[in-house]
Parts: structure tokens; sequence; C-alpha cells
């Protein structure tokens, strides 16, 4: 059996990071260590982290992609998933990310879609379908030897 990382890069997102956090908790498929990169956070993410029992670690550079690749070079599992803190996984998220993962083989990564929640509904399917739409179709060029494919919505 495969092991699995959930690497999860955070400033400020206390709130969002619980929820996110709580989705975990709920997985089918159990993580088997999470890590948030907490990149300079001045609210309570520090707390949050601890009352899930969580791997909270600093990432001195700012940014996304930094606290993205120390939280990478720390992870020990297998196989490593990547959220963002407003994520909130469905309850199957990491059963399916394994299941696609072992399947294609060495080397790949999987992506899957993004449902925003908690804004207009306007906005909500802007950011769906030029935001996503267009990180699937820049991900979508990278092609060989990266095998790239694409979690189903349901």
């Amino acid at each position: 059996m495969v092991t699995i990382s959930v690497v999860i890069p955070s400033r400020n997102d206390g709130p969002m990071l619980a929820v996110c956090l709580r989705a975990l908790a709920r997985q089918t498929r159990a993580a088997d260590e999470v890590i948030v990169v907490d990149g300079g956070s001045t609210d309570h993410t520090a707390a949050v982290c601890a009352a899930a029992g969580v791997l909270r670690i600093a990432s001195d550079r700012p940014g996304i992609p930094a606290a993205t690749a120390r939280g990478f070079d720390a992870a020990q599992g297998d196989l490593i998933a990547r959220l963002d803190a407003d994520s909130v996984p469905a309850p199957d998220w990491l059963e399916r990310v394994e299941a696609d993962l072992v399947q294609a083989g060495p080397l790949s990564a999987v992506t899957g879609p993004g449902e925003f929640y908690g804004g207009h509904p306007v906005i909500c399917w802007m950011a769906r379908t030029l935001y996503i739409g267009g990180y699937f179709r820049v991900v979508g060029l990278i092609g060989p030897p990266l095998a790239v494919q694409r979690l189903c919505d349901s």
C-alpha cells in the first residue's frame, strides 16, 4: 500500500484552513501525513493546525510556489496530494487521487475540477470557466514524460 502526504500552503487562511482540514479528516482514504506550510501567518493558523493534529512548518520565502516546494521537500509519502487552504475536498478525494496516480504510473500528475463557493454565481462561473479552464489548457501542453489526467467531477 502506498502512503500519501497532503501539502497545503497557507498564509492567514485560518477559518478556511479549518474547514479544509475537517474535510480531510473525513476522507474515505485517510492521509498518512498532512503538512501545512505557513508563509508567515498572523492569524490563528498555528492554532488551527494544532487542533487538527497536523504538521505545520514555516516557509521563510513568500508566496504559494515557495510554500508548495517547501511542503513537497518535507513530504514523506510515496504520493503527494496538494490542496489550497480554501479547498473542501469531497470525502473520496484521496481515494480517487490514489487510484488515478497508481494507475497512471511513475512521474504522473493528476489534477481535478475546481468548484468555487461563497461568491456571486457569475463570479463563480467566471472562475470555473476562465481560471480553471485556462489552467487545464496550459497544463495540457506539458505532455510526455509527465502524464496529466483530470479527475472526474463525480
